[in-house]
């Protein structure tokens, strides 16, 4: 597949912090990367990043009052695994 060279417009701003983010490689491999790492839910690799970060004992202390909070606005509950 031969790659085509495609002009865009950004704005300052954008442009701006694509510069912030592509470091030493190229425009389009800071876009392909930002868009390999994007869902329709959101962006995976920022999640990821927090994984871990609780012990057991705090994440069941936290879903608790997740749940409570909930219970209160009428929200369905956390599962229990």
């Amino acid at each position: 597949m031969i790659n085509m060279s495609r002009v865009i417009v950004v704005s300052e701003t954008v442009y701006s912090e694509l510069q912030k983010i592509k470091k030493k490689e190229s425009f389009s491999k800071a876009i392909e990367e930002l868009i390999k790492g994007k869902t329709q839910k959101g962006d995976i690799a920022q999640l990821e990043s927090f994984f871990g970060i609780l012990n057991k004992k705090d994440g069941s202390s936290w879903k608790g009052e997740v749940n409570r909070s909930r219970r209160a606005f009428g929200k369905i509950r956390l599962s229990s695994d």
